[in-house]
C-alpha cells in the first residue's frame, strides 16, 4: 500500500498547476482520406475537453459558450475552442460522434457515423500555447478508400454502429489523431504546417511524428520514469491500483 500511494500522487499532480502563456485556440478537422475519394459534410461534437500538465493537472476546458440548457453542442468541425496558456504534455476529448458522408469512383458514394470515445494525444517533452492557433487532425492521412469500404460502382455503403468495419474506423479516430500548430489561423493545416510534424499525437500515430518525439508515450516510456507524466487513462489506473489491495483484504476476511 505504501508503494502505490506514490504513483497515485505523481499522477495527480498539485492541486494547483502553473499556468503562463496566452490562450490559444483549436479547430478539428477529418484526415484527408485516399485520392478517390471525395468528403462532403461532416459534424464532430464533444461532451468534454482537458488538457493535462506535465506534472499531472488535470485542466478542463469550459466549454459554457456551446452549451443550450443542459446539452453541450460543440462541433469542433465549426467551432473554435480556446486553450489554455501554458505548458501541456497531453489533450484529450471525449468525442461522441463523428459523421460525415462522401463520394466515390464510378458514382459510388458512402455515409460514416462513428462513436469514436475517448481520444488523447500525448506530447512526450510537452508543448506550449501562448496565443497561437491549432490544428487537432482527427485519424491519419489515407486512413479511408474505397477498397476499404468496399464501395462498387454506382453503390452506397453506410458504416454506423451496427457495421463491421465501425470499431476499426473508430479506433483509427482515436488512437491515430494529432494536433499541429497552424501558423497561419486558418483553421486548415497545411502542407508546410504539416512537414514541421505533430506537437501531440495519438499512442498510434504513425506519421508525422518520427521527428518530433511525439509518439505516445505509453509505448515509450514506463510508468516509473515518467516524472507525473499521465492522462486520464493513467490517473484511473491509479486508483484502481490503490482500490485492489483493499478488495482482496476484504475478501479474505470473509
Amino acid at each position: 500500500m505504501t508503494l502505490l500511494l506514490p504513483l497515485m500522487l505523481a499522477c495527480l499532480g498539485p492541486d494547483q498547476g502553473t499556468v503562463v502563456g496566452n490562450p490559444g485556440d483549436a479547430a478539428a478537422r477529418v484526415a484527408p482520406v485516399s485520392a478517390e475519394l471525395t468528403l462532403g459534410e461532416a459534424e464532430a461534437y464533444v461532451s468534454l475537453i482537458e488538457v493535462y500538465s506535465c506534472e499531472g493537472q488535470v485542466t478542463e476546458i469550459d466549454l459554457a459558450p456551446f452549451t443550450e440548457g443542459d446539452e453541450i453542442e460543440v462541433d469542433l468541425l465549426r467551432d473554435v475552442i480556446e486553450l489554455p496558456g501554458g505548458s501541456w504534455c497531453a489533450l484529450g476529448l471525449e468525442l461522441d460522434k463523428l459523421e460525415f458522408e462522401g463520394s466515390g469512383p464510378d458514382g459510388s458514394s458512402f455515409r460514416v457515423d462513428l462513436d469514436p470515445g475517448w481520444i488523447e494525444v500525448e506530447a512526450l517533452g510537452g508543448f506550449e500555447v501562448d496565443g497561437q492557433s491549432f490544428v487537432l487532425e482527427m485519424a491519419q492521412p489515407g486512413w479511408l478508400s474505397a477498397e476499404l469500404l468496399g464501395l462498387e460502382a454506382g453503390g452506397a455503403v453506410t458504416i454506423d454502429a451496427d457495421a463491421a468495419l465501425h470499431d476499426a474506423l473508430a479506433d483509427t479516430v482515436a488512437l491515430r489523431s494529432a494536433l499541429f500548430e497552424d501558423d497561419d489561423g486558418d483553421g486548415e493545416l497545411a502542407d508546410d504546417e504539416r512537414s514541421v510534424g505533430a506537437v501531440a499525437a495519438g499512442e498510434a500515430r504513425d506519421q508525422d511524428v518520427a521527428d518530433t518525439g511525439t509518439t505516445g508515450f505509453q509505448e515509450t516510456v514506463s510508468m516509473d520514469t515518467r516524472t507525473g507524466n499521465c492522462g486520464r487513462s493513467q490517473i484511473r489506473g491509479a486508483f484502481v491500483f490503490l482500490m485492489l489491495p483493499g478488495l482482496l483484504l476484504g475478501l479474505r476476511r470473509r
